[in-house]
């Protein structure tokens, strides 16, 4: 009646962090949906869908994160003996690799995006037009095999260079990566 509750802000709240969570990494697979029922992408075609090719290291992460996390909160809750290391010390050390692992994930969200596999939207992803700030891509993706810095350029090594020759989803950039898959421009 024109007067907003505490309990209808957090529902908001809520709503919007569950929207958020659906919209950026449950929201790949609905789009692969999409595109095998309205047949932007035939399943006849000669084209294997994108392999998941991230890093030892980035898919590692989320998992040293969690655990890092249980381990910090289960040094602050469980009883020690005289012998153990200082709970001090402990919290502290896995506070510290919970915070690593949790930069390391933020500072490569781009890798933790469930991006469509059938259709994917290259031109998008590596964009680096008009607007374009980032050194790295828009946060691009990891070097090497582990996740280490290497020469190698932030761009995955199959897909070109987006210009303005080849650019758009049906462009020659996005067949030459592989993403034309029922023949047709």
């Amino acid at each position: 009646t024109g007067k907003r509750s505490k309990e209808g802000a957090l529902q908001d709240g809520i709503n919007s962090i569950t929207r958020y969570v659906k919209n950026n990494y449950f929201d790949g697979l609905r789009q692969d949906a999409y595109d095998l029922f309205t047949g932007a992408w035939a399943p006849e075609s000669d084209k294997v869908p994108h392999v998941d090719a991230r890093t030892v290291v980035v898919k590692g992460m989320p998992w040293v994160f969690l655990f890092s996390l249980i381990m910090f909160i289960l040094t602050l809750v469980l009883p020690r003996t005289k012998n153990m290391v200082s709970g001090t010390k402990l919290a502290t050390f896995w506070f510290v690799v919970a915070s690593g692992s949790l930069w390391y994930i933020v500072d490569r969200g781009l890798e933790y995006v469930a991006w469509p596999t059938l259709n994917r939207p290259n031109d998008i992803m590596f964009y680096d037009g008009p607007g374009y700030s980032s050194g790295r891509y828009g946060r691009g993706a990891v070097t090497g095999h582990w996740g280490g810095a290497s020469n190698k350029p932030t761009r995955s090594p199959s897909t070109p260079r987006i210009t303005e020759n080849n650019k758009g989803r049906r462009g020659a950039a996005y067949r030459a990566a592989g993403g034309e898959s029922n023949g047709t421009s």
